[in-house]
């Protein structure tokens, strides 16, 4: 495979990734929404009973971070980390 070929299948495979990330990013930023608004109108004080659950992500590709009281995970394909440099 000539040198050209190889750039031109790199390139083309960033665009691919940039739309798919592009598409789930409207997604999750609608459920987000989403998920704030039925939170902002529901009383929390049915959670202070409950023991939350621990759902570990079953792949790698995972961004995570704990304190005592909170566990967070953010799939590393919905960041933009070329944004970020």
């Amino acid at each position: 495979m000539s040198e050209q070929a190889y750039e031109d299948r790199i390139s083309e495979a960033e665009r691919y990734m940039r739309g798919v990330r592009e598409e789930r990013r409207e997604e999750q930023l609608r459920a987000v929404r989403s998920g704030f608004t039925t939170g902002d109108r529901a009383s929390w004080l049915h959670l202070l009973d409950s023991v939350p659950r621990l759902a570990l992500p079953r792949e790698e590709g995972f961004l995570e971070a704990a304190t005592a009281d909170t566990y967070l995970a953010v799939e590393e394909e919905t960041l933009d980390l070329d944004e970020a440099r």
